[in-house]
């Protein structure tokens, strides 16, 4: 290949991945999460509405850690939970979990629920307009403790997502981007806006980076490999 088509080809290779580069940063939805963290209403992290609206420092607290086969997932939902008392929580999962899956084991939580159209509904005050989650229900929690701590191990890495939490009959809490329309919400590249949960799978999701590194990759291969039949 000559030096001018070679210069040509590696501008074109460079402008495809920098349109890619722009639609992999579109959004963190679903992208790989940190082991810990915590999402506050008075860092606008969270949305607490009912007698929870209240209360600045409500929180939700994650630690994920690695353990034989998956991870073991620990929330600790504090700061005025325990008025009134959690009554469920939802958490965001994939359409491919259930209770064979391994998405969720060894909960502390005893009664869980699949379901792929967790949404507004009486038993979900202040859940938001024209939203799913596809997730799991642990219901029945009932508890009026100040640190209520939710765990269970599963065989998915952590990735950005929601959650919804109920207490009471008017009071609830979630994670400010469930409150997004559908476009902002995929779009928003502010992870703060989430919290971490399990994956679709059991595999880490490529960070963008990654996988823009990988497209540089593939065009270098094929640079090299038209090359080499010249």
């Amino acid at each position: 290949m000559k030096i001018g088509q070679l210069v040509k080809t590696v501008m074109f290779g460079i402008g495809i991945l920098g349109v890619a580069g722009q639609a992999l940063a579109l959004g963190v939805y679903d992208t790989p999460a940190t082991a810990t963290g915590t999402r506050t209403v008075n860092t606008g992290g969270l949305v607490g509405g009912g007698n929870w609206g209240a209360p600045d420092n409500l929180s939700i607290a994650w630690l994920i850690t690695p353990i034989t086969g998956g991870f073991h997932y620990k929330y600790t939902l504090s700061g005025g939970f325990d008025q009134p008392g959690i009554s469920h929580i939802i958490l965001d999962l994939s359409d491919n979990c259930s209770s064979t899956s391994g998405c969720v084991t060894n909960s502390t939580v005893v009664k869980l629920e699949y379901k792929d159209d967790w949404g507004p509904a009486p038993s979900n005050p202040g859940f938001p307009a024209n939203v799913k989650i596809d997730g799991i229900k642990f219901d029945d929690i009932g508890e009026e403790v100040a640190s209520f701590v939710l765990e269970f191990d599963s065989n998915r890495s952590p990735v950005w997502g929601d959650i919804y939490v109920k207490g009471g009959s008017t009071s609830f809490a979630y994670n400010t981007a469930l409150g997004f329309t559908q476009a902002n919400h995929d779009s928003t590249t502010d992870s703060n806006f989430f919290v971490a949960r399990p994956d679709t799978t059991g595999t880490p999701v490529p960070a963008p980076a990654a996988l823009v590194l990988m497209l540089v990759a593939g065009v270098a291969s094929g640079i090299r490999g038209r090359r080499s039949r010249q």
